[in-house]
C-alpha cells in the first residue's frame, strides 16, 4: 500500500466515522421532534375533549386526534428504530469488540450542531485541498505507471532488427579458410 492509498483509507474512515456521528445526532433529535409531536397531540385531544363537552366541537373530533396520536407514537418507534441503527453503525466503526461495554450503554453525542463554518479564503482553501489530496496524489502516479507501461507496449509493437555478423578468416600456414559465424542480437 502506497503512503497515498494509506492516507486516502485513513480519511475515508474518518468520514465514515464523521457521517455515523451526525446520522446519529439527526437521529437523536428526530426522535425528540417525534416524541414533542405525540406530546402535542395528546394535548390537542384534550383540549377537544374540553370542547366537546361544551358543545363547541363535533365528538368526530376525539377520534381524528386520538389517530393522530396514534400515528405518532408509531413514528416514535420508527425513530427509536433509527437511533437505535445509528448508535449501531456508530458502534461497528469505533469499537473492535463486539462484547465491549459501550456496545450495551447508548451513545449520547456531546458536540453542538451549530457549527460555523471555517473562515478560509477560497484561494488558500483550494490550495489546500488540492496539496492534501492523497487521491490526486495517487491518479498521478497511476498516470505515471499508464504512461511507463503504454511507452512498453507500443515499443513492443515495433519491429525487432537482429545483427548478425559473419566472420570470415583465412588461415595462411595452412591454406585453409575457415569461416566463424557469430550471432549477436542487438
Amino acid at each position: 500500500m502506497t503512503d497515498a492509498q494509506f492516507r486516502q483509507s485513513v480519511i475515508e474512515n474518518i468520514n465514515r466515522v464523521e457521517q455515523a456521528y451526525w446520522d446519529l445526532v439527526f437521529a437523536l433529535r428526530n426522535l425528540q421532534v417525534q416524541i414533542d409531536a405525540v406530546k402535542q397531540a395528546r394535548t390537542q385531544l384534550e383540549s377537544n375533549q374540553r370542547l366537546v363537552e361544551k358543545g363547541v366541537l363535533a365528538p368526530i373530533e376525539i377520534v381524528s386526534a386520538t389517530a393522530q396520536i396514534t400515528t405518532f407514537e408509531q413514528n416514535v418507534y420508527s425513530a427509536q428504530d433509527t437511533v437505535t441503527q445509528a448508535e449501531n453503525t456508530l458502534k461497528t466503526l469505533i469499537l473492535k469488540d463486539r462484547n465491549a461495554d459501550l456496545w450495551s450503554r447508548p451513545l449520547t453525542p456531546v458536540t453542538p450542531v451549530e457549527l460555523q463554518a471555517p473562515r478560509v479564503p477560497l484561494d488558500a482553501a483550494i490550495a489546500d485541498a488540492l496539496k492534501n489530496r492523497p487521491e490526486i496524489q495517487q491518479l498521478q502516479t497511476n498516470s505515471e505507471i499508464n504512461k511507463i507501461n503504454t511507452d512498453y507496449f507500443r515499443n513492443q509493437t515495433k519491429p525487432q532488427i537482429d545483427f548478425i555478423r559473419h566472420i570470415h578468416q583465412q588461415r595462411s600456414r595452412r591454406g585453409r579458410k575457415s569461416d566463424y559465424a557469430h550471432n549477436d542480437p542487438g
